[in-house]
């Protein structure tokens, strides 16, 4: 798991780990507003969703510095 959070030089990654945070926020969200049927909130974590799917492909093509 921790090999998930580390960059090309071994160290953790910020990108990494803030997309891997946003992502476990919206799953959060979204299965709340599931439960709760609000669709605005269910649309607003779909865009955190692919927030920190950015995130996280941004932190996998750093190159090495």
């Amino acid at each position: 798991m921790s090999s998930l959070l580390k960059d090309v030089n071994g160290n953790a990654s910020s990108k990494r780990v803030a997309g891997y945070v946003l992502m476990g926020l919206a799953l959060i969200g979204g299965l709340v507003s599931a439960i709760i049927g609000n669709v605005m909130l269910m649309d607003f974590c779909k865009w955190i969703i692919v927030t920190g799917g950015a995130a996280v492909v941004a932190g996998v093509v750093e190159r090495r510095s």
